[in-house]
């Protein structure tokens, strides 16, 4: 699996992020960093999703089935359900927008932090799951 490996500068007063291909680029450009005297805000490794075009229908498809979901509870008064439902929802539109604004490669590949691959992952395997395999 390819990680990319992300850093947050704080340059002048401004965030600038800097993504690496490898461990070495990420070491070498983090120590340029230091010896400049940036701050560093962050550093995360990025895992890969997914190609943009091939799964991007998958995430809309998880936002339709997540707002369904919420209209099924409301319209059965179950206050729990409804809650769930909302949750639900808030963390599939999250997902959603760092899936169609978070970082991608040149050739379309989607990262995500490991928390957020993690639940994108299981989305992907269940909407395969429901649609014989196949996305």
């Amino acid at each position: 699996m390819a990680l990319m490996y992300k850093m947050t500068l704080l340059i002048n007063g401004k965030e600038k992020v800097i993504c690496n291909t490898t461990e070495e680029k990420f070491n070498r450009n983090l120590e340029v960093a230091k010896t400049k005297g940036y701050k560093v805000l962050n550093k995360t490794k990025l895992y890969p999703v997914g190609r943009w075009e091939t799964y991007q229908h998958v995430f809309y498809n998880a936002h339709d089935r997540a707002m369904n979901a919420i209209y099924n509870a409301e319209e059965s008064g179950n206050a729990e359900q409804l809650s769930k439902a909302i949750d639900w929802n808030e963390k599939v539109n999250d997902l959603l927008d760092k899936f169609d604004f978070g970082f991608q490669d040149a050739n379309g590949m989607v990262y995500m932090e490991y928390k957020d691959y993690k639940v994108a992952k299981d989305i992907i395997g269940g909407y395969a799951y429901r649609h014989g395999g196949t996305v």
